[in-house]
Order: C-alpha cells, then structure tokens, then sequence
C-alpha cells in the first residue's frame, strides 16, 4: 500500500512537472492565461486584473472676488462631498485605467450686509452633477519592495458631465426689490457655466489589507472652467456712477479622502526573458 502511495504521488510530480515544460516552450503569443502565478524558467509573468470600488472624499473650492467685494458682503468656501463608484482595470501593479461615476455637489453661497440703502440677504446655488470620468495612472514608486503590494501612483485624466439636479439655470438675472427713491437698481446674475467636463492630476497611496481588498489614501486637484460659479452685483445710487461686485468659484479645487477597491482574481502571462 505504501508503494502504491509513492508511485501515485511520483506520478502526480512528473505529470506537473512535464505540463510546465509543455507550457515553456509554446510560442508566447499561445501560452495560457492563469488565475495562479507559475514559476517558469527563462520566464517573466505579469497580470492583469479588474477591480470594483468606492471612493468618498471631500471638495475644497477657492473663491475670488473682483476689488472692493470684502467691504460689500462675503462668500466663504465649504467643504463639498465627492462620491465615486469605480470600475478600474489594473496592469500588472504598473498602470491602470479607470472610469465610473462621480457625484460632484456644488454649493456656492453669498451674504451681502445691509446698508442704509439695502438690507442684508443671502444667495445660495446648490446642486449636484454627476459625471463619467476617465483616470489614467501610473506606478511611480514601490513602498514595500518585497511584496510589491505597496506603492504610490500618480494620475490625469477628466470626466464628462451627464447630469445635473435640479437642473440650474446657467444665466439667471433679477432686481431687488428695495423702496428707495436714492436708490436706482439693484440687479443680481447668478451663473452656472455651462462647460460639460472637468480635468484632474492625482496621487495616491495603495496598501493591501487582503489579497483581494485594498484601502487608498488619495489627493486629487480639480480643474474646471473658471469662473464656474458666480453671483454679480450692479448697483446704482442716484447722483452716482454704477459699481459693479462679483465673486466666483476659482477654477482649480483640491479633493481628498479614501478608496476601497476589490480585486477580481488575476489573469497571468507569460513572456522569455531570453
């Protein structure tokens, strides 16, 4: 029985031993794609795998302002939430390609104090716009150089807009309503441009905490086009020249927060190195 054992297990070592040969010396254009990594000679293996995940950050905007609007009202920036739904393709640790969908949330609010000849108010434009995008990144540096598991990339790329809700007027313009014989108008535009994409540059720090699941610490910085958001004032006194205030969103924006990805199992090949 014991003889039987050993010649059973002789047997299984030839047949896996005589399947990498036969696997060696296909013509490399033909050799298998596998779901295991086999240590061949004169052979380098890459993968290829893809990879679902979700991304939850939040978005600093910048304001500008033109000369003289600190002394008329004030529009301080918040913190906005970024949401992705990720659909990624990763190419052997080194470069990925990524798309999905993007929940972007616009919220652009100003206070404009009251004077003896208008009362203080407010204006708020909030909404939120979903986009598809398209990443590029790539591998620039190793932090664990034994797993390889642990690296940092860096990325570009932009996303197009799908929609927006509640959809926004892109040019809307009104009078206050002031009884004041001193004073001749007072007309307020808020405006939404009406571009349909934005870019981005990106770096990130991917670890493992499973073989399938990894957890990213990101920083994105956002472009669109300038003057994306904006709230205008012309005014008029009687007896005086118009004067004219605007505050606007600036064009770039800075995003930070966290993926989690799940792999799917990877798909190796095979090339010589001679």
């Amino acid at each position: 029985m014991r003889g039987f054992v050993h010649l059973f297990v002789l047997l299984l070592m030839v047949l896996h031993a005589q399947a990498q040969e036969e696997e060696y010396y296909k013509v490399p254009e033909k050799r298998m794609k596998s779901h295991e990594v086999e240590n061949l000679p004169h052979l380098e293996s890459a993968f290829s795998t893809f990879y679902i995940g979700v991304t939850g950050g939040l978005r600093k905007p910048y304001i500008g302002a033109a000369a003289g609007f600190a002394d008329f009202a004030e529009n301080n920036s918040v913190l906005n939430d970024w949401i992705e739904l990720n659909l990624g393709l990763n190419l052997n640790n080194r470069f990925f390609v990524e798309t999905g969908v993007v929940r972007l949330k616009n919220q652009f609010t100003t206070h404009v104090y009251s004077s003896h000849d208008w009362p203080g108010f407010f204006l708020n434009m909030r909404n939120q716009e979903w986009y598809v995008p398209v990443v590029f990144k790539k591998r620039v540096l190793n932090v664990n150089r034994i797993t390889k598991n642990a690296y940092i990339n860096v990325g570009a790329g932009g996303g197009f807009r799908m929609a927006t809700r509640p959809g926004a007027p892109r040019n809307y313009t009104f009078t206050l309503p002031v009884q004041n014989p001193n004073l001749d108008y007072f007309n307020v535009t808020l405006r939404q441009s009406a571009s349909p994409i934005y870019g981005e540059i990106s770096t990130e720090l991917k670890g493992n905490i499973t073989e399938r699941l990894e957890i990213v610490v990101f920083f994105k910085g956002v472009f669109r086009k300038p003057q994306y958001l904006s709230h205008s004032f012309d005014i008029r006194l009687s007896g005086s020249d118009p004067v004219n205030y605007e505050v606007f969103e600036r064009s770039g924006a800075l995003v930070f927060g966290l993926q989690a990805r799940f792999n799917s199992r990877k798909f190796y090949r095979y090339t010589s190195r001679l």
